[in-house]
Parts: C-alpha cells; sequence; structure tokens
C-alpha cells in the first residue's frame, strides 16, 4: 500500500460529473442480491457469503453490460457502513479503504465471464493505493465508479 499525507489548505477544485444512475434506494438490498445469487454459486463460496457478517452496505447500478450486449469491465455501485460509525474522519478513511477493494477484482473479470468464486480463480490485491482528497463520511451513500482497462496474463488492473 502506498500512503500520502497532506494537510487541508485551500486550492483549486473540480470534480468529474456525476454518471447517471439509480439513487440507492431504487436499487435492490444485498439481502435481495443474495437470494437470488446463493443458489447458483458453488457451496464452499455460498457457505462463506451467507456466514460473514458485512460490515458495509452495496448496491450495484448495473450488471455491467454496455448497449450492444457486450461485458464491460465497468461498474457503478453505491457503498455505505452498514451503521452509523463515529465521527472521527480516520475510522471513516480506514472503513473506505477496506470496502473500496472488495469488487474491484469482479470488474476486471467481468468481460471474460469469469467470477471470483470459479474455483480455477485465485484472486488477490498486489498492490493498493488510496487517495482521499474531500472529506466523506463512509456511513452515507458514495457512489463507487470502477473500471478495468487491462488484464492479461493473469495480472489486471482496477481502479475506483
Amino acid at each position: 500500500m502506498s500512503v500520502s499525507f497532506h494537510n487541508d489548505e485551500a486550492g483549486l477544485e473540480h470534480q468529474a460529473k456525476m454518471p447517471d444512475v439509480p439513487k440507492p434506494e431504487a436499487l435492490p438490498d444485498e439481502a435481495e442480491i443474495k437470494a437470488r445469487v446463493m443458489p447458483l454459486m458453488p457451496i464452499r463460496c455460498a457457505g462463506t457469503l451467507s456466514a460473514s457478517a458485512r460490515s458495509r452496505c452495496v448496491r450495484s447500478t448495473s450488471a455491467a453490460i454496455s448497449a450492444r450486449g457486450r461485458r464491460t469491465a465497468k461498474a457503478n455501485m453505491w457503498i455505505r457502513a452498514a451503521s452509523r460509525l463515529p465521527d472521527d474522519p480516520a475510522i471513516h478513511r480506514c472503513v473506505l479503504a477496506y470496502a473500496s477493494d472488495m469488487t474491484l477484482l469482479d470488474t476486471a473479470l467481468v468481460p471474460h465471464g469469469r467470477s471470483v468464486f470459479e474455483r480455477s480463480i485465485m484472486g488477490a490485491s498486489l498492490d493498493t493505493r488510496c487517495g482521499f482528497i474531500a472529506p466523506f463520511r463512509a456511513d452515507e451513500w458514495l457512489l463507487y465508479t470502477q473500471d478495468s482497462p487491462n488484464l492479461h496474463g493473469a495480472r489486471g488492473f482496477a481502479a475506483g
């Protein structure tokens, strides 16, 4: 992990335009998705997923399918902590850093019709960098936009 520290200071600001995606309240919650997906998963994965106490909420905005029906290495999802967090910004950064790595491998595999739940996939994050530019609360909905421009030789790059 690469870490950089910076004191808050005034300066120039800009931000990419928010994608046109449904609001989190309009999307199925994780329990609804689990009920639909778990019967299709290998037993070893379904057991792990059902036993894990998730500390965050996720609501995916798309199935990563382009207009031409081709799978794309892009995903948008709303994420937040499952419960209210203390006001300490360091806690919010830690929670978001943890959550930010949970679906990047999925985004890289989607164009190939593959899944992290397959026995032949050995998934691991090798290098991670998190940059927190502006204040945020990890217990409020945050839109997490991800893409994977390259996957080659069993290694890939994904960013969110």
